[in-house]
């Protein structure tokens, strides 16, 4: 994952952002997009990577004017590519330029199937101007003849939304969808805990997770649901497959925990409990004054963190209760 900018058009209440909005121990909100000229001191490791997504992380990447010309960069190598965007400035021009440059799959950001819900979760965005450029995506795939190319819409579930999964299905479907990730919502700012998804019963959540699956399976719409409990014996992939490489330089095991933090939902064997805690950050060094493979990815703080998960260390922060191992996001 490559972030690209952290400057973003909309304001979504539950979002990242709010906490470095809110939260004066993170120094403010960084408003800033990634420069080609950094990413190129990534060049000599890129002909080992498989594939990148790029994203805002905690902006919009199409506020960055370099976008495409990283992408070509990255894409120069081989690599499988995509972005995720929040829909909102997309055009019938990006579009085209997205077969033309090769992505392989694009993940936009649909909150809700209702115009209103969906206008009110992204604050100043036009459900009417976002559908209109999924459509066009499955327009010009035919024209580019790119039957591979995935398209795919981010769902996130809220304690307030979650029954909306079935007709969101349909809605999908509509739109030539391929893919569906839906995720639970992140508490990033305690008044936002009621919203988490874990005050739903698990019995609730099994039922209406079965049905989502056997209806996205009629529909032909591959669906990514969260898992309902942790379970035993359960390792962080993230830790072995790939880094977070953010705006600044920083490379982080971990996309969710790229600096201290305050957290509120916990994992530990087979339960999920609320607690206001402090996680410590991921970052396993930076790209731009450390040399990436032996001193980030071979560093000390990438093998202290693979020994905890081994081992089951539960005095390592924030892998030994973190709940996104289990994949209940």
């Amino acid at each position: 994952m490559v972030e690209v900018s952290t400057v973003c058009n909309l304001r979504c209440p539950g979002c990242e952002r709010v906490l470095y909005q809110t939260d004066p121990a993170l120094g403010g909100l960084p408003k800033s997009n990634v420069s080609l000229k950094n990413l190129k001191k990534l060049g000599h490791i890129l002909p080992y990577i498989y594939s990148t997504y790029f994203v805002g992380g905690l902006g919009e990447p199409f506020l960055n004017p370099e976008f495409w010309d990283i992408h070509h960069f990255f894409k120069s190598f081989g690599i499988k590519t995509g972005y995720f965007t929040n829909a909102s400035l997309i055009d019938e021009n990006k579009i085209k330029t997205t077969f033309r440059e090769g992505v392989d799959s694009v993940l936009i950001s649909v909150d809700s199937h209702s115009r209103q819900r969906y206008e009110d979760i992204k604050k100043g965005s036009s459900f009417d101007k976002a559908v209109e450029g999924i459509r066009l995506f499955s327009r010009y795939r035919a024209a580019y003849k790119r039957q591979a190319f995935q398209l795919g819409l981010n769902f996130i579930f809220r304690s307030d939304n979650y029954g909306d999964i079935l007709d969101y299905l349909d809605f999908a479907k509509d739109l030539g969808i391929d893919f569906i990730n839906a995720s639970g919502f992140i508490v990033h700012v305690k008044k936002e805990k009621d919203n988490n998804i874990f005050e739903i019963n698990n019995e609730v959540k099994e039922q209406l997770f079965n049905q989502a699956h056997q209806k996205a399976r009629r529909l032909g719409i591959r669906l990514r649901l969260p898992n309902i409990k942790p379970f035993r014996n359960c390792l962080c992939y993230h830790l072995w497959h790939g880094v977070c490489i953010f705006y600044n330089g920083d490379v982080c095991a971990c996309p969710f925990f790229r600096t201290r933090r305050p957290f509120y939902f916990h994992a530990d064997n087979d339960k999920v409990f609320y607690e206001e805690r402090m996680y410590e950050n991921t970052v396993l060094g930076n790209y731009l004054n450390q040399d990436f493979l032996t001193q980030i990815w071979n560093g000390p703080r990438a093998k202290e963190l693979r020994r905890s998960e081994l081992v089951g260390d539960k005095t390592i922060n924030p892998c030994a209760f973190c709940y996104y191992k289990y994949d209940l996001h």
